[in-house]
């Protein structure tokens, strides 16, 4: 059996100093417990939380990328894996296999040689938006709560030529968060399978972050797969209401109200 998690924000714990190469209380993992338990893969995502941080995006993902390149030096049971044959050599060998993605397109900037540098660091996947649309990517969250922030209504044609650059140089393009014209597009434009890391379905529960049954076809046509996603919010639609209306925050000092 192979078992994989497509999506963990542990690094932004490890970037503001915790060690996470030790087991911890905080949090749901740490490398110790990824070691202990049964997954063969754990991707690390870099996500910059603050839209409105001072400091370059760009220069805020590649600490992230240092600071998963620092921990694969120091603790020899995890492996940066940036291919399938990496993977599979990495997990044959009894050690985990940690490709790094990219939640939110902040990082490139608006510019497509920062989409490459990223890719020459061995980025597995992207996820166009987090919550917040950008220029050239609307988010699931703006399309449905904030259309006035919204400066382009799916992909323009920077968000196209993203596109391609990943399914020319084998990035996985990650649907999750997305807003739903956005989802289309890349359906019309992607010549590769596209995933959703951490999604769960909208007829089930039907919050903006789920996927729709003609969503959930479309990735399985495409060759791509979904990684579920277990915040309440998401796989039970009596939560909000059993909890009076509070939300639960996993990461209290960057999360909005139950978008993860």
């Amino acid at each position: 059996m192979f078992v994989a998690d497509l999506h963990n924000d542990v690094l932004q714990r490890a970037i503001i100093g915790e060690d996470i190469s030790v087991r911890t209380n905080n949090g749901h993992s740490d490398l110790i417990r990824l070691q202990e338990s049964c997954i063969d893969l754990e991707v690390f995502v870099v996500w910059i939380a603050d839209k409105n941080s001072k400091e370059r995006a760009y220069f805020k993902a590649n600490e992230l990328f240092d600071k998963l390149e620092d921990l694969e030096k120091e603790n020899d049971f995890i492996k940066i894996t940036k291919t399938v044959k990496d993977i599979k050599e990495t997990i044959k060998n009894n050690i985990l296999a940690t490709p790094i993605a990219i939640e939110g397109g902040e990082p490139l900037e608006e510019n497509i040689e920062n989409l490459h540098h990223f890719i020459e660091r061995g980025l597995f996947y992207l996820g166009p938006t987090w919550n917040h649309s950008l220029s050239w990517v609307s988010s699931g969250y703006d399309e449905i709560h904030n259309k006035k922030n919204i400066q382009s209504l799916g992909l323009n044609k920077f968000g196209i030529e993203v596109i391609h650059t990943c399914n020319e140089n084998g990035v996985i393009i990650d649907v999750s968060h997305i807003g739903e014209k956005s989802f289309w597009d890349i359906v019309k434009i992607s010549s590769k399978p596209f995933i959703a890391s951490h999604s769960s379905v909208h007829k089930l529960c039907p919050h903006f972050r789920n996927l729709k049954d003609d969503q959930i076809i479309a990735i399985k046509n495409s060759g791509g797969l979904i990684g579920l996603n277990p915040y309440p919010f998401f796989i039970d639609p009596t939560f909000k209401k059993r909890r009076g209306g509070r939300s639960v925050l996993f990461f209290a000092p960057f999360a909005e109200d139950d978008i993860y």
